[in-house]
């Protein structure tokens, strides 16, 4: 569930890790359509509310595996 604006709390975390964590909660669905990610994401450093925005990268990649092929 994403926070609301109040409760967002921002601190300094790399992109990879959390694309990692995004990643993480979407394997099974990936390997259940035989489908690979490649997590590319470089190691940067931003200023962000790291939970809301892994929800956001889980929402894209959960979207992207449920409408693409198997394979």
């Amino acid at each position: 569930m994403l926070a609301s604006e109040n409760d967002l709390s921002v601190s300094s975390v790399t992109l990879d890790s959390l694309s990692i964590d995004a990643l993480s909660r979407t394997l099974k669905l990936a390997q259940d359509k035989h489908i690979s990610v490649v997590n590319e994401v470089k190691p940067i450093q931003v200023k962000v509310n790291g939970e809301s925005i892994t929800d956001v990268i889980s929402i894209l990649l959960e979207n992207a595996i449920k409408y693409s092929p198997p394979d």
